[in-house]
Protein backbone atom coordinates (compact mmCIF):
# COMPACT_ATOMS: atom_id res chain seq x y z
CA UNK A 1 0.00 0.00 0.00
CA UNK A 2 1.52 3.20 -1.00
CA UNK A 3 1.14 6.52 0.99
CA UNK A 4 0.10 9.87 -1.22
CA UNK A 5 2.24 12.23 -0.20
CA UNK A 6 1.57 16.10 -1.13
CA UNK A 7 4.16 18.53 -1.09
CA UNK A 8 4.48 21.60 0.22
CA UNK A 9 6.28 24.71 -0.56
CA UNK A 10 7.40 26.53 2.52
CA UNK A 11 8.00 29.98 2.71
CA UNK A 12 11.15 31.15 4.67
CA UNK A 13 9.85 33.42 7.63
CA UNK A 14 12.12 35.91 9.17
CA UNK A 15 11.40 37.44 12.78
CA UNK A 16 13.08 39.66 14.50
CA UNK A 17 12.89 39.13 18.65
CA UNK A 18 12.54 42.23 20.08
CA UNK A 19 11.01 43.70 23.39
CA UNK A 20 8.98 46.56 21.89
CA UNK A 21 5.74 47.03 22.92
CA UNK A 22 4.72 46.89 18.43
CA UNK A 23 2.58 43.58 17.37
CA UNK A 24 5.25 42.05 14.67
CA UNK A 25 3.23 39.53 12.23
CA UNK A 26 5.46 37.48 9.75
CA UNK A 27 6.72 39.16 6.40
CA UNK A 28 4.83 37.92 3.24
CA UNK A 29 4.44 34.41 3.66
CA UNK A 30 1.15 32.02 4.81
CA UNK A 31 1.24 33.60 8.20
CA UNK A 32 0.43 37.21 6.48
CA UNK A 33 -3.18 38.24 6.96
CA UNK A 34 -5.67 37.27 4.24
CA UNK A 35 -6.47 33.67 4.88
CA UNK A 36 -7.94 31.68 8.08
CA UNK A 37 -4.41 30.86 9.53
CA UNK A 38 -2.88 34.32 8.69
CA UNK A 39 -2.33 37.12 10.93
CA UNK A 40 -2.55 37.25 15.04
CA UNK A 41 -5.51 35.17 16.43
CA UNK A 42 -6.06 34.66 20.00
CA UNK A 43 -8.58 31.85 19.58
CA UNK A 44 -9.54 29.27 17.13
CA UNK A 45 -11.69 29.91 14.05
CA UNK A 46 -14.79 28.77 13.15
CA UNK A 47 -14.00 25.33 11.39
CA UNK A 48 -17.68 25.26 9.86
CA UNK A 49 -15.86 26.58 6.01
CA UNK A 50 -13.71 23.49 6.23
CA UNK A 51 -16.59 21.07 7.06
CA UNK A 52 -17.98 22.52 3.47
CA UNK A 53 -14.76 22.26 2.05
CA UNK A 54 -14.97 18.63 2.64
CA UNK A 55 -17.22 17.78 -0.46
CA UNK A 56 -14.89 19.96 -2.50
CA UNK A 57 -11.96 16.96 -2.60
CA UNK A 58 -11.13 14.98 -5.71
CA UNK A 59 -9.04 12.22 -6.09
CA UNK A 60 -8.39 9.19 -8.09
CA UNK A 61 -11.26 7.08 -6.61
CA UNK A 62 -13.17 8.83 -4.72
CA UNK A 63 -14.92 12.18 -6.16
CA UNK A 64 -16.54 15.35 -4.94
CA UNK A 65 -19.12 14.43 -2.37
CA UNK A 66 -18.07 11.66 -1.11
CA UNK A 67 -16.25 12.44 1.42
CA UNK A 68 -17.10 12.60 5.35
CA UNK A 69 -15.94 15.74 7.33
CA UNK A 70 -15.46 15.12 10.57
CA UNK A 71 -14.62 18.01 13.50
CA UNK A 72 -12.12 16.60 16.04
CA UNK A 73 -12.37 18.27 19.67
CA UNK A 74 -8.46 18.18 21.32
CA UNK A 75 -9.75 19.02 24.84
CA UNK A 76 -10.92 15.85 25.72
CA UNK A 77 -9.98 12.27 26.57
CA UNK A 78 -8.32 9.72 24.23
CA UNK A 79 -10.64 6.71 25.21
CA UNK A 80 -8.27 3.62 24.83
CA UNK A 81 -5.47 4.92 27.66
CA UNK A 82 -6.81 8.14 29.35
CA UNK A 83 -4.50 10.39 27.54
CA UNK A 84 -4.93 14.17 27.02
CA UNK A 85 -3.59 17.02 24.80
CA UNK A 86 -0.42 18.77 26.21
CA UNK A 87 3.00 20.91 25.05
CA UNK A 88 5.99 20.59 27.24
CA UNK A 89 7.54 23.92 26.91
CA UNK A 90 11.25 24.30 26.71
CA UNK A 91 13.22 27.30 27.92
CA UNK A 92 16.92 26.82 25.86
CA UNK A 93 19.79 26.52 28.38
CA UNK A 94 21.16 29.80 27.91
CA UNK A 95 17.80 31.71 27.76
CA UNK A 96 16.65 33.75 30.89
CA UNK A 97 14.00 31.42 31.48
CA UNK A 98 16.42 28.32 31.61
CA UNK A 99 15.22 27.69 35.34
CA UNK A 100 11.77 27.82 35.01
CA UNK A 101 9.53 25.27 36.56
CA UNK A 102 11.66 24.66 39.52
CA UNK A 103 15.04 24.42 37.86
CA UNK A 104 14.52 21.71 34.85
CA UNK A 105 13.77 24.52 32.23
CA UNK A 106 10.09 23.44 31.16
CA UNK A 107 6.64 23.68 31.65
CA UNK A 108 3.95 21.14 30.33
CA UNK A 109 0.59 22.77 30.13
CA UNK A 110 -2.78 21.39 28.49
CA UNK A 111 -4.61 21.92 25.27
CA UNK A 112 -7.75 23.67 26.38
CA UNK A 113 -9.54 23.75 22.72
CA UNK A 114 -8.72 23.61 19.42
CA UNK A 115 -10.00 21.19 16.34
CA UNK A 116 -8.52 19.20 13.60
CA UNK A 117 -11.04 19.09 10.79
CA UNK A 118 -10.41 15.38 8.93
CA UNK A 119 -12.27 14.53 5.26
CA UNK A 120 -12.54 10.94 5.05
CA UNK A 121 -13.12 9.28 1.91
CA UNK A 122 -15.12 5.67 1.27
CA UNK A 123 -13.30 2.32 2.16
CA UNK A 124 -10.84 1.12 -1.11
CA UNK A 125 -11.50 -2.98 -1.96
CA UNK A 126 -8.81 -3.28 1.47
CA UNK A 127 -11.16 -1.16 3.62
CA UNK A 128 -8.59 0.85 4.10
CA UNK A 129 -9.47 4.87 3.85
CA UNK A 130 -8.08 7.93 3.02
CA UNK A 131 -7.96 11.19 5.69
CA UNK A 132 -7.30 14.11 3.97
CA UNK A 133 -6.13 17.67 5.88
CA UNK A 134 -7.00 20.73 3.85
CA UNK A 135 -5.12 24.01 3.67
CA UNK A 136 -5.42 26.73 5.84
CA UNK A 137 -6.82 26.36 9.21
CA UNK A 138 -7.65 22.73 9.23
CA UNK A 139 -5.50 22.43 12.79
CA UNK A 140 -6.36 24.77 15.20
CA UNK A 141 -4.12 24.42 19.04
CA UNK A 142 -5.07 26.92 21.85
CA UNK A 143 -2.58 26.00 24.42
CA UNK A 144 -3.24 26.80 28.35
CA UNK A 145 -1.45 29.81 29.71
CA UNK A 146 0.51 30.54 32.82
CA UNK A 147 3.44 32.15 33.65
CA UNK A 148 6.87 31.13 32.70
CA UNK A 149 8.36 31.96 36.15
CA UNK A 150 9.10 31.75 39.05
CA UNK A 151 13.10 30.53 37.80
CA UNK A 152 13.72 33.19 35.19
CA UNK A 153 16.55 35.23 35.76
CA UNK A 154 13.58 38.61 35.70
CA UNK A 155 10.61 39.27 36.71
CA UNK A 156 9.75 40.56 33.63
CA UNK A 157 9.99 36.95 32.00
CA UNK A 158 8.80 35.50 35.48
CA UNK A 159 5.57 37.28 34.03
CA UNK A 160 5.33 35.97 30.07
CA UNK A 161 2.85 33.46 29.64
CA UNK A 162 2.75 30.25 27.79
CA UNK A 163 -0.45 30.43 26.05
CA UNK A 164 -0.62 30.44 22.37
CA UNK A 165 -3.12 29.83 19.43
CA UNK A 166 -1.05 27.95 16.55
CA UNK A 167 -3.53 27.85 12.99
CA UNK A 168 -2.34 25.12 10.38
CA UNK A 169 -1.59 27.49 7.30
CA UNK A 170 -0.83 24.59 4.87
CA UNK A 171 -2.03 21.03 4.26
CA UNK A 172 -0.84 17.50 5.58
CA UNK A 173 -0.12 14.45 3.51
CA UNK A 174 -2.99 12.58 2.91
CA UNK A 175 -2.77 9.34 4.80
CA UNK A 176 -4.00 5.91 4.70
CA UNK A 177 -6.19 4.47 8.06
CA UNK A 178 -5.83 0.85 7.50
CA UNK A 179 -8.36 -2.10 9.75
CA UNK A 180 -6.63 -4.07 12.38
CA UNK A 181 -4.12 -6.77 12.75
CA UNK A 182 -6.28 -8.56 14.33
CA UNK A 183 -9.41 -6.49 15.95
CA UNK A 184 -10.02 -9.67 18.31
CA UNK A 185 -6.93 -8.10 20.20
CA UNK A 186 -6.97 -4.57 19.16
CA UNK A 187 -8.58 -2.05 17.36
CA UNK A 188 -5.60 0.52 16.67
CA UNK A 189 -5.15 1.38 12.97
CA UNK A 190 -2.52 0.39 10.61
CA UNK A 191 -0.24 1.11 7.70
CA UNK A 192 0.44 -0.87 5.08
CA UNK A 193 -1.78 -3.35 7.28
CA UNK A 194 1.02 -4.86 9.31
CA UNK A 195 2.19 -1.62 11.21
CA UNK A 196 0.12 -0.01 14.08
CA UNK A 197 0.58 3.25 13.22
CA UNK A 198 -1.58 6.70 12.39
CA UNK A 199 0.21 9.94 11.41
CA UNK A 200 -0.08 13.49 9.53
CA UNK A 201 2.34 15.72 8.29
CA UNK A 202 1.16 19.08 8.37
CA UNK A 203 3.13 21.68 6.09
CA UNK A 204 3.29 24.22 8.99
CA UNK A 205 1.25 26.28 11.42
CA UNK A 206 1.32 30.46 12.01
CA UNK A 207 1.59 30.56 16.45
CA UNK A 208 0.48 33.67 18.15
CA UNK A 209 2.36 34.50 21.22
CA UNK A 210 1.26 36.62 23.88
CA UNK A 211 -2.52 37.25 23.83
CA UNK A 212 -3.85 39.24 26.66
CA UNK A 213 -7.18 38.40 28.13
CA UNK A 214 -7.67 36.77 24.96
CA UNK A 215 -7.23 39.66 22.62
CA UNK A 216 -4.22 41.47 20.92
CA UNK A 217 -2.35 43.45 22.93
CA UNK A 218 0.83 45.43 22.83
CA UNK A 219 3.29 42.36 22.87
CA UNK A 220 1.54 39.92 20.63
CA UNK A 221 3.32 38.82 17.99
CA UNK A 222 3.10 36.18 15.57
CA UNK A 223 5.93 33.08 14.31
CA UNK A 224 5.99 29.97 11.65
CA UNK A 225 6.21 26.65 13.12
CA UNK A 226 7.43 25.26 9.67
CA UNK A 227 6.21 22.08 9.06
CA UNK A 228 5.22 19.09 11.78
CA UNK A 229 5.23 15.59 11.16
CA UNK A 230 2.35 14.36 13.85
CA UNK A 231 2.34 10.47 14.70
CA UNK A 232 5.72 10.19 12.60
CA UNK A 233 8.00 8.30 15.23
CA UNK A 234 11.30 9.30 14.59
CA UNK A 235 13.82 10.92 16.13
CA UNK A 236 13.08 12.38 19.42
CA UNK A 237 9.36 11.92 18.82
CA UNK A 238 10.14 8.87 19.39
CA UNK A 239 9.80 9.63 23.16
CA UNK A 240 6.05 9.84 22.40
CA UNK A 241 5.29 7.26 20.43
CA UNK A 242 3.86 6.34 16.74
CA UNK A 243 0.59 7.68 16.21
CA UNK A 244 -2.47 5.86 17.60
CA UNK A 245 -5.92 5.97 15.24
CA UNK A 246 -8.82 3.54 17.42
CA UNK A 247 -11.63 2.88 15.37
CA UNK A 248 -13.64 1.81 18.11
CA UNK A 249 -13.98 5.35 19.32
CA UNK A 250 -13.22 7.21 16.32
CA UNK A 251 -10.40 9.24 18.08
CA UNK A 252 -6.59 9.49 17.53
CA UNK A 253 -3.43 10.27 19.35
CA UNK A 254 -0.35 12.03 17.58
CA UNK A 255 2.52 13.38 18.77
CA UNK A 256 6.01 15.56 17.72
CA UNK A 257 8.67 16.66 19.40
CA UNK A 258 11.34 19.38 17.81
CA UNK A 259 12.16 22.93 17.71
CA UNK A 260 9.32 25.74 17.63
CA UNK A 261 10.05 29.08 16.56
CA UNK A 262 8.37 32.09 19.12
CA UNK A 263 8.38 35.97 18.49
CA UNK A 264 8.57 39.32 20.73
CA UNK A 265 9.18 38.98 24.88
CA UNK A 266 8.06 35.44 24.70
CA UNK A 267 11.26 34.57 22.50
CA UNK A 268 13.48 36.53 24.37
CA UNK A 269 12.87 34.91 28.02
CA UNK A 270 12.41 31.49 26.38
CA UNK A 271 14.59 30.93 23.48
CA UNK A 272 14.31 28.23 20.92
CA UNK A 273 14.20 23.78 21.99
CA UNK A 274 12.41 21.14 21.54
CA UNK A 275 8.47 21.17 22.62
CA UNK A 276 6.83 17.77 23.28
CA UNK A 277 3.54 18.41 21.83
CA UNK A 278 0.72 15.65 21.91
CA UNK A 279 -2.78 15.91 20.27
CA UNK A 280 -5.87 13.59 21.20
CA UNK A 281 -8.46 14.15 18.84
CA UNK A 282 -12.17 13.15 19.80
CA UNK A 283 -15.11 13.52 17.46
CA UNK A 284 -17.12 16.49 18.25
CA UNK A 285 -20.71 16.54 19.02
CA UNK A 286 -22.29 15.90 15.81
CA UNK A 287 -20.08 14.19 14.05
CA UNK A 288 -19.67 10.52 12.91
CA UNK A 289 -16.36 8.99 12.67
CA UNK A 290 -16.38 6.21 9.88
CA UNK A 291 -16.57 2.44 10.41
CA UNK A 292 -14.01 0.40 9.92
CA UNK A 293 -16.63 -2.38 7.45
CA UNK A 294 -15.17 -5.21 9.33
CA UNK A 295 -17.80 -8.07 9.08
CA UNK A 296 -17.43 -9.12 13.03
CA UNK A 297 -18.64 -4.84 14.30
CA UNK A 298 -16.03 -5.37 16.67
CA UNK A 299 -14.39 -2.16 16.37
CA UNK A 300 -16.93 -0.10 14.92
CA UNK A 301 -17.86 3.33 16.73
CA UNK A 302 -21.21 3.45 17.76
CA UNK A 303 -23.33 5.47 14.70
CA UNK A 304 -20.64 5.53 12.22
CA UNK A 305 -20.64 6.35 8.85
CA UNK A 306 -20.58 3.20 6.29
Amino acid sequence: MTVRRAVCRLAIVTLAAATVAIPQVARANRCSSGTLSGGAHCGCPDPAELVARCNDVSEAGHPPGTWTAVVYDLDKTFPPDGTTSFVTVRAHPKSPCAAMGGGSGEKTVPITGGYVVGCWSEPDQNGCRTVHVLNDASMCLEIASTPFGPGCSTPECDAVETGQTAISNAGAADRFVCPPIDPATSCRSTRRQDEELFRLWVGGLCATNSCEAGQVGANTCTSHWGATQWGYNRGHSKDLGPGWYDWQSGAFKIGYVGRRNSCGTFADCLGKDRWDQVLVGTPAAGYSPPCLGNESGVCDAAGCVP
